[in-house]
Protein backbone atom coordinates (compact mmCIF):
# COMPACT_ATOMS: atom_id res chain seq x y z
CA UNK A 1 0.00 0.00 0.00
CA UNK A 2 1.40 2.97 -1.07
CA UNK A 3 1.48 5.76 1.67
CA UNK A 4 0.65 9.39 0.36
CA UNK A 5 2.03 12.76 1.81
CA UNK A 6 0.74 16.88 1.67
CA UNK A 7 3.52 18.63 1.36
CA UNK A 8 3.01 22.60 2.86
CA UNK A 9 5.58 25.21 1.49
CA UNK A 10 6.94 22.35 -0.80
CA UNK A 11 8.90 25.27 -2.90
CA UNK A 12 10.69 26.27 -0.07
CA UNK A 13 14.30 24.92 1.21
CA UNK A 14 12.49 22.49 3.72
CA UNK A 15 9.82 21.54 1.72
CA UNK A 16 11.74 21.03 -1.50
CA UNK A 17 13.89 18.47 0.26
CA UNK A 18 11.61 16.96 2.45
CA UNK A 19 9.40 16.29 -1.00
CA UNK A 20 11.98 14.54 -2.61
CA UNK A 21 12.86 12.43 0.73
CA UNK A 22 8.95 11.11 0.46
CA UNK A 23 9.28 10.24 -3.30
CA UNK A 24 12.75 8.88 -2.89
CA UNK A 25 11.02 6.53 -0.01
CA UNK A 26 8.19 5.07 -2.93
CA UNK A 27 5.32 7.37 -1.09
CA UNK A 28 3.18 9.82 -3.41
CA UNK A 29 3.78 13.28 -2.90
CA UNK A 30 0.93 16.12 -2.97
CA UNK A 31 2.62 19.59 -3.01
CA UNK A 32 0.19 22.06 -1.89
CA UNK A 33 -0.34 25.51 -3.28
CA UNK A 34 -1.66 27.88 -1.40
CA UNK A 35 -2.66 30.41 -4.17
CA UNK A 36 -4.67 27.12 -5.76
CA UNK A 37 -5.36 25.02 -2.84
CA UNK A 38 -8.56 24.62 -0.43
CA UNK A 39 -6.49 23.57 2.78
CA UNK A 40 -8.72 21.29 4.41
CA UNK A 41 -9.64 19.32 1.17
CA UNK A 42 -5.97 19.12 0.04
CA UNK A 43 -5.16 16.89 3.73
CA UNK A 44 -8.17 14.82 3.01
CA UNK A 45 -6.64 11.20 2.17
CA UNK A 46 -3.31 12.19 2.99
CA UNK A 47 -1.26 9.32 5.79
CA UNK A 48 1.14 12.58 6.58
CA UNK A 49 1.29 16.32 5.91
CA UNK A 50 4.32 18.41 6.47
CA UNK A 51 4.16 21.62 7.55
CA UNK A 52 7.11 23.73 6.17
CA UNK A 53 5.12 26.92 4.82
CA UNK A 54 5.34 29.85 6.78
CA UNK A 55 3.93 33.59 5.93
CA UNK A 56 5.40 35.13 3.05
CA UNK A 57 8.39 37.28 5.00
CA UNK A 58 9.81 37.85 8.19
CA UNK A 59 8.38 40.86 8.75
CA UNK A 60 5.04 38.81 8.59
CA UNK A 61 5.59 36.57 11.09
CA UNK A 62 4.71 37.92 14.31
CA UNK A 63 0.90 38.21 13.33
CA UNK A 64 0.95 35.54 11.31
CA UNK A 65 2.62 32.86 11.44
CA UNK A 66 0.30 31.56 14.68
CA UNK A 67 -2.49 31.58 13.01
CA UNK A 68 -1.53 30.11 10.53
CA UNK A 69 0.06 27.08 12.26
CA UNK A 70 -3.79 27.19 13.92
CA UNK A 71 -5.40 26.81 11.01
CA UNK A 72 -3.26 24.12 9.85
CA UNK A 73 -3.52 22.06 12.99
CA UNK A 74 -7.52 22.58 12.80
CA UNK A 75 -7.27 20.94 9.52
CA UNK A 76 -4.96 17.99 10.39
CA UNK A 77 -7.37 17.04 13.12
CA UNK A 78 -10.46 17.34 10.68
CA UNK A 79 -8.66 15.32 8.21
CA UNK A 80 -7.04 12.24 10.59
CA UNK A 81 -3.64 13.26 9.26
CA UNK A 82 -0.35 12.77 11.48
CA UNK A 83 1.08 16.48 11.18
CA UNK A 84 4.74 16.98 11.03
CA UNK A 85 6.12 20.35 12.27
CA UNK A 86 9.76 20.84 12.09
CA UNK A 87 11.12 22.61 14.83
CA UNK A 88 11.87 26.30 13.90
CA UNK A 89 15.55 26.59 12.11
CA UNK A 90 15.74 30.61 12.03
CA UNK A 91 17.52 32.05 14.97
CA UNK A 92 16.30 35.93 13.24
CA UNK A 93 14.40 38.07 14.95
CA UNK A 94 14.46 41.98 15.86
CA UNK A 95 17.38 41.51 18.05
CA UNK A 96 19.59 39.63 15.80
CA UNK A 97 18.92 41.77 12.54
CA UNK A 98 18.24 39.52 9.02
CA UNK A 99 21.80 38.30 7.12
Amino acid sequence: MTKTVLILGATGRFGRHSATAFEAAGWTVHRFDRAKDDLHRAMQGADVTVNAMHPGGYHLWQAEMLPLHARVIAAAKDAGTTLILPGNVYVFGPQTGFP
